[in-house]
């Protein structure tokens, strides 16, 4: 898989959203200025390495979210903090990933549901230990967003078995 960047500095300067489809293995994403692009990686925040792919996956401690591409996989990391998060959803044959849970619904043209009233208490689950914390929040058209919290990493071989394992 390959990434294909576009920047947009009408967004927040450490946002990105990264878009999958069943049929290619482009990632495309779209992000703020000071995101930090590489061919084989992209990233906000700061690791405790070198400022390359190998560096950030293997990074003890890491206060970065990005994603790291190599052959037939994308590799998306969560910083190693229990209060960052991405967001993922799949809308039709599209999975969107994100650390912004606004660009992530504009991305995947979504709303919150008005009449569900539980958000805040769902996005501050995690003061009640990981094992208690929320993993999903719905949409007002009835998709969920997947919160994934403190998984160091998580490996995608494509991205039909990338919608199938995350966005349920």
């Amino acid at each position: 898989m390959r990434f294909t960047f576009t920047e947009d500095r009408a967004l927040p300067q450490l946002a990105w959203c990264s878009v999958l489809r069943e049929t290619s293995d482009i990632v495309e994403v779209r992000h703020g200025r000071s995101v930090h692009c590489a061919p084989s990686f992209f990233a906000e925040g700061a690791w405790s390495g070198p400022l390359t792919a190998s560096g950030m996956l293997a990074a003890p401690v890491c206060v970065a979210s990005g994603a790291v591409a190599s052959k037939g996989t994308v590799v998306f990391v969560t910083p190693s903090d229990t209060l960052g998060r991405l967001h993922v959803v799949r809308i039709k044959d599209r999975l969107c990933v994100s650390n912004s849970i606004a660009f992530l619904l504009a991305t995947a043209n979504l709303q919150v549901d008005l009449k569900y009233l539980f958000y805040e208490s769902d996005f501050s689950s995690i003061i009640h230990g990981l094992k208690k914390a929320r993993k999903h929040v719905p949409t007002a058209g009835g998709s969920k967003i997947r919160l994934v919290k403190s998984q160091r990493c998580w490996i995608i071989e494509t991205a039909m078995r990338l919608m199938s394992r995350w966005a349920a």
